[in-house]
């Protein structure tokens, strides 16, 4: 039997992150109050649209798996952020895939594969970053996140560890550093 490989995250943050400032926070509170009628209907909505008429796309292939998704949500301006269903030729994968709610990103390493899920496309920044094994089929999270960028990118650092950059703006960058355990 293979030894199990368990992964642990440290979130970074390179750089200043922007902070508020008084004019900025004058701003915002202008904007708040100009958009409460707005954001009273919102109460009222579920907060995302609902896609019933997307197709199944491929996500990830290589020689063993398979995995399509399938867009079932989408929020935000232009409805940028997109939700996604997962399914799987492997018959064990899918069943975890199954009922649950995936952002775009995937990264297939050794025999194990990276995912962002969502509690529910309304919970959206929230997500967690999770790890599936394709040896034992059992799902482990690995570290939650509120980021609320969209497109996640995996730097490969060395044998022993991977970054996820969650967040990459001009002034800093938010990364996962990935290790293993």
């Amino acid at each position: 039997m293979k030894p199990l490989t368990t992964y642990k995250a440290i979130e970074k943050v390179i750089g200043t992150k922007p902070q508020n400032t008084v004019g900025l926070t004058f701003i915002t509170f202008l904007l708040t109050i100009l958009t409460l009628p707005l954001r009273l209907l919102t109460l009222f909505n579920k907060g995302y649209s609902d896609i019933s008429d997307s197709d199944w796309e491929l996500m990830l292939s290589d020689d063993n798996i398979k995995i399509e998704k399938k867009q079932i949500a989408a929020t935000g301006f232009d409805d940028c952020i997109k939700f996604y269903g997962l399914t799987s030729t492997d018959k064990k994968l899918n069943d975890l895939l199954r009922e649950n709610i995936f952002g775009d990103f995937i990264v297939k390493i050794n025999n194990g594969i990276f995912l962002r899920q969502f509690k529910s496309p309304s919970d959206w920044p929230n997500s967690k970053l999770v790890y599936i094994s394709l040896d034992t089929y059992k799902v482990e999270n690995i570290s939650k996140s509120k980021s609320s960028w969209v497109d996640w990118q995996y730097n490969f650092v060395d044998d022993k560890q991977f970054d996820i950059v969650t967040e990459n703006a001009k002034e800093y960058s938010k990364i996962l550093q990935i290790r293993t355990v």
